[in-house]
């Protein structure tokens, strides 16, 4: 007797993150319930800074192209010392671009939601808003949630996308990994009313007088961060007039309109676990970061895109229930990483101690002198380490596995231009450099293929060209004949000749079908 269900997926949450995982299921053919208390969309900004990934994954769903249409390209961050001068300057780089997209961009996220929102009723999420969860119980099978009006549903798995206090992730008993980042900061939204000096580019004053941000917004939006000195009591800046006085040390403030203002304790946790059965966090609910990197929505958008191909599969009968271990032995160091990042950008920013944050000044411009900073901001974000990438035959990760693969500009047979992921299909690829060789697709390799659903695409071969060089240039650079690409466009490995493709692509074979063990990241619980 089959056990019935009345969605496949419930979403907890419709934030940014719960609301993409929600189109991102749906899309794969999943049905879907999404639940939140509040009614509407909250009308003012908050996260406001995306990157090239993010893109990437809004790609998949139709709705990068009309986000980007209401969007500002960021092209830079300059960090100034304690004296002006600059100490530091993060830049996105010139086009062509590795993603396709460019690497950073800035976004009105009342905008970004409604636009996910509607890309996620056209492929038939169901939602109930102005609804709370008031409980969840689990079986081995399923979920049941009790709503805040006292119906039941039913499903059989339960996302908590339900923010940084997450009541899911409470419920479970879940703790969380403090990195001992607490700190008062006080954010403000604002309108020119009449033309005032301005940096031309997101600025870091970091000046121990009053350490702060600028970020110039889409449209006429203007964002100053202001950190909360230790003498001044956070609460004191609902007074419009203590505000205006904090904002004097960066703009004249008789010449903004203040829109939006809040104050932020801004944290660095990382949930300690990120799985208990048939439930999984996601986005804040599984890690908070302070602003500094602008990647908090970024990294929820990844734990939606890591999570929706591997659970689509499972329940599709694709992939053995054991891929879903993945989930968190990929992100949760993944994102444990940009967090400490974004924790040390901050305590740079943040710096009070004059004596402290002249040393610091001192170091980074001989660092900066000497060539030894990063300069390309997409460089700061690391690849995969941990999971479902591919392995040396002594368990090592191999060459390129777990970076992010490319995203050429492509041309077909017809004619036809458009970025790689539009013209290739969405599951496993088998990526090769020219015309497919067919004696490297021996039996056992062809077996794998199979066994992945893989589909072979052969990149200046008879069918695709590239219009550019960005493939070709990532792939001399990488000794890659054939690529071995994941769903979520992820390398898995790199192969140089027949052998090792056949290896590597069985290892991928055997690890969706529960077979082969990865190793678990350090922290990661089993289960």
């Amino acid at each position: 007797m089959t056990e019935a269900f009345d969605f496949d997926v419930a979403v907890v949450g419709y934030g940014p993150t719960g609301v993409l995982v929600s189109a991102l299921l749906a899309q794969r053919g999943l049905s879907v319930l999404a639940v939140d208390k509040a009614a509407e969309i909250y009308p003012k900004p908050r996260a406001l800074t995306g990157d090239h990934e993010l893109l990437r994954i809004l790609q998949r769903i139709g709705v990068a192209e009309p986000i980007m249409g209401g969007a500002r390209l960021h092209t830079q961050v300059e960090y100034l010392g304690g004296d002006g001068a600059p100490i530091m300057t993060i830049e996105v780089g010139p086009p062509p671009y590795p993603l396709g997209w460019p690497p950073a961009f800035h976004f009105l996220q009342p905008q970004l939601e409604a636009i996910l929102r509607e890309a996620a009723a056209a492929r038939g999420v169901q939602t109930r808003l102005s609804m709370g969860l008031e409980r969840f119980d689990r079986d081995k099978d399923g979920v049941d949630l009790v709503l805040a009006d006292g119906t039941t549903r039913r499903a059989r798995w339960l996302l908590a996308c339900d923010g940084a206090a997450s009541p899911v992730r409470r419920a479970l008993g879940i703790g969380n990994e403090d990195l001992a980042f607490d700190e008062w900061w006080v954010v403000v939204d604002a309108r020119l009313k009449w033309p005032t000096p301005l940096p031309e580019h997101t600025t870091q004053y970091c000046r121990p007088s009053r350490p702060g941000s600028f970020v110039i917004g889409p449209g006429d939006l203007l964002r100053w961060e202001l950190k909360v000195l230790p003498e001044e009591r956070p609460d004191s800046f609902a007074d419009e007039a203590v505000l205006r006085a904090a904002l004097a040390d960066f703009v004249d403030p008789d010449a903004i309109e203040i829109w939006r203002s809040a104050v932020y304790r801004f944290h660095a946790m990382v949930a300690d676990c990120w799985r208990q059965d048939r439930v999984f966090l996601l986005g804040d609910a599984a890690h908070q970061m302070p602003p500094f990197l602008g990647q908090g929505l970024c990294a929820g958008a990844r734990d939606a895109a890591n999570l929706a191909w591997k659970l689509a599969l499972v329940e599709t009968g694709g992939a053995d229930a054991a891929l879903l271990d993945s989930y968190e032995t990929e992100r949760k160091p993944h994102v444990r990483q940009v967090v400490a990042l974004a924790k040390d950008r901050g305590l740079v920013i943040g710096e009070l101690d004059p004596a402290a944050a002249a040393a610091r000044d001192t170091e980074m411009r001989r660092k900066r002198a000497a060539g030894e900073l990063a300069t390309l901001r997409h460089k700061y974000i690391p690849g995969l380490k941990h999971g479902l990438i591919g392995r040396g035959p002594g368990g090592e990760p191999g060459p390129e596995a777990g970076a992010l693969f490319p995203q050429p500009r492509l041309r077909d047979a017809a004619g036809r231009q458009g970025l790689m992921d539009d013209l290739v299909p969405a599951g496993f690829l088998v990526v090769w450099r020219g015309v497919a060789q067919p004696d490297w697709l021996d039996e056992a390799a062809g077996e794998a293929m199979r066994r992945l659903g893989a589909t072979s695409v052969a990149i200046d071969g008879a069918d695709l060209s590239e219009v550019g060089a960005v493939f070709a240039d990532w792939a001399d650079a990488a000794k890659a004949k054939a690529t071995i690409v994941r769903p979520d466009r992820y390398v898995y490995a790199v192969a140089e000749n027949g052998a090792a493709l056949s290896r590597l692509l069985s290892q991928a074979a055997d690890g969706l079908e529960g077979l082969s063990s990865h190793p678990t990241a350090p922290g990661s619980p089993r289960r």
